[in-house]
């Protein structure tokens, strides 16, 4: 029976991944840093599951190109900024804009409130 520290394989397999998601550092400081991290990079929590025994993490990923996060950000902003303004602001088309509200949209990162003219689009946390 091999005695292996299923801990310290862990932290050296976080700690190798890129360190743009800053997963963990050297000194390995906890779930609360590989959350925050994995929810800074891809806008979605981890899924915890388990019982008193086991656990499991789930990372699921929702990329967001740069456009999306800049109309993220003016969105929570001004929620009842039209595709017209939106695409003024970032210097895009009001169609590309429909476009990239649309995608995320079905990522499920914004949900339309109200009707097409009085209604906002609103965050999805």
């Amino acid at each position: 029976m091999y005695d292996i520290n299923i801990k310290n394989l862990i932290k050296k397999r976080l700690a190798a991944m890129p360190p743009d998601i800053n997963f963990s550092d050297n000194i390995g400081s906890g779930f609360h840093k590989m959350f925050h991290g994995w929810k800074n990079s891809y806008n979605c929590a981890p899924i915890v599951d388990g019982d008193f025994d086991w656990y499991k993490l789930t990372f699921p990923i929702i990329k967001t190109t740069d456009k999306e996060k800049v109309i993220l950000g003016l969105l929570s902003n001004n929620s009842y900024l039209t595709a017209d303004d939106l695409g003024k602001e970032v210097g895009i088309s009001e169609e590309l804009v429909r476009y990239y509200l649309k995608k995320l949209k079905d990522k499920g990162l914004i949900v339309r409130e109200g009707s097409r003219k009085t209604g906002k689009w609103v965050a999805v946390k």
